[in-house]
């Protein structure tokens, strides 16, 4: 098929910027579910480190008899 009026033809630079949004949107994408990664990461060493200290707290509990 020969495409003799130029109406008919999709325009390039409304191809290129919806190129360009596409992958614009897809890398924001990639780098907010590497942000939400590494805020579970830092969400695990937290309860991690509240869970460390809340045993030693029991343990200096029961080594001192309960308290002040």
């Amino acid at each position: 098929m020969l495409i003799t009026n130029r109406k008919d033809m999709p325009e390039p630079l409304n191809f290129v910027k919806q190129r360009n949004d596409c992958v614009k949107e897809a890398r924001e994408n990639k780098d907010w579910k590497r942000k939400i990664e590494i805020a579970e990461f830092e969400a695990k060493k937290a309860r991690t480190i509240i869970r460390k200290h809340y045993q030693v707290q029991q343990l200096q509990q029961a080594e001192f008899g309960g308290g002040y």
